[in-house]
Formats: structure tokens, sequence, C-alpha cells
């Protein structure tokens, strides 16, 4: 059983976290404030949030704190184990899930499929030792043999707020999302890394905010920290 600590974000919410993640110094310096303030002040009790780019599960946790029902996206199998821990721990249930890429097209592989196939209303693979050191796979690394999805064609019926976080392949995410965007509108908070999306995938961030304006949507600039932090939601006609 995973020790679970008390541990206060950003000085503000309240969540139970394995010890590693409990340990880390900017719960007190405060993680990311601009954008996981501009956050709590838009989503409201029962609010479909989609999180692309989980990690250990933190953070969809605390969205799940303010009322949120939450679909998480994580590719890590090595990381479920994590999020599983993290959110039985607060006692809490997604609404859903899936073990992948969100990106820009459709692929699916045998052998990880059957490594993510559900348990109980988890992945398998969420049933492994919680590991601090469980290290990250990327959509410009690893799509060769991770499942990848477009966020169209998710099981969800209606997404309110969409997050993503993925090192690089934001503008990758949002491709795989057009019918969502233009006919659901929901509202974005992404969270860009310029230089790895370049590298990565040989865009410019320019590129995503041109394409997001095309569907319709304006953008708010949140903050800068190890990375740009943008909020868009759509333009009121």
């Amino acid at each position: 059983m995973t020790e679970m600590i008390k541990t206060t974000i950003n000085g503000k919410w309240d969540l139970l976290l394995p010890e590693h993640r409990a340990k880390r110094p900017e719960w007190l310096t405060g993680w990311e404030p601009e954008r996981l303030d501009a956050m709590y002040k838009f989503i409201k009790k029962d609010m479909i949030v989609l999180d692309i780019g989980a990690e250990e599960g933190d953070m969809p946790a605390l969205f799940a704190t303010w009322g949120a029902k939450v679909f998480m996206v994580e590719p890590n199998m090595r990381v479920w184990s994590n999020i599983r821990a993290i959110w039985e721990g607060n006692k809490l249930k997604p609404l859903g899930w899936y073990v992948g890429f969100a990106g820009p097209k459709n692929k699916q592989y045998d052998e990880y499929t059957a490594k993510t196939a559900r348990k109980d209303g988890w992945p398998l693979c969420a049933y492994d030792i919680v590991q601090a050191e469980h290290g990250f796979d990327h959509l410009a690394e690893s799509a060769h043999w991770i499942n990848q999805t477009k966020i169209d064609d998710l099981p969800i019926e209606k997404i309110d707020v969409i997050t993503i976080d993925v090192e690089g392949s934001e503008y990758e995410v949002v491709k795989g999302a057009e019918r969502v965007l233009t006919e659901q509108h929901p509202e974005l908070f992404i969270s860009v890394h310029p230089e790895f999306m370049f590298h990565n995938h040989n865009d410019y961030e320019a590129h995503m905010h041109n394409y997001l304006h095309s569907l319709g949507y304006t953008k708010k600039w949140l903050a800068f920290d190890h990375e740009h932090h943008w909020q868009y939601s759509e333009v009121k006609r």
C-alpha cells in the first residue's frame, strides 16, 4: 500500500500524494500559479475536462477535487500505477481514460493494446508498483509502438475544457480535434514548448496560434516559466 501524504498545492488546494510527489518543492514555491488560477476561475462543478498529458495524475485529480469530471490521456504505461494511487487515495474516480497519445491520427498496436486492457476500471498497467523514476514518452519518439487517437474520436459526448501539456506536441494534438473545437468550442489551456515543437515536429508556435484562430479561437497569455502558458476561448460573435 502506497503511503499518501497530505500536500497543499500552491498554498491553496489540498491533495494526498505519494511521498516522492509530495516532496516536490514546486508545491511550496508555486507550481504554474497563473495557469492553475485561471483554470480554477473557469472550471465549474460537473464540467467535463479532458486532460492531455496527465503524467502522474495529480493535476487532473486536482481538477476533480474542484468538481470537474475528468477524462485523462497519458501514453506512459510506467506512470499509470501512480495515477491510480493518487486517484484512489483521494477517493476520486475519473470519467474515463486513454492509455496512448492524443495526436493527428488514429493508430493501434496489438501488443500495446493488450498491456493496457481494462481491469476493475483501470488499465492493466495501473497495477504495477508506484515509481518516482518513470521517465516520459513523446509522440515524436514513440509513435511507432504506442497507440494514438484523435481527440475527435475519444468516447466523450461533450467536452467543456481541454488542457494540454505534451512537451512540444501541442499542435499535433489540436490537429486531431478539429470537429470538437468547431462544434463544441471547449476552453483550451495549452502549455507550449516552442523549442521542442520545432525540433521534434518542424513547426512553430505561431502555426498553432493561426490554426486555432482559423477555428474561431482567441488567445490570452497567462505566463512563461519553463514553457508558454496560453488560454484559448471561443470568439464571441
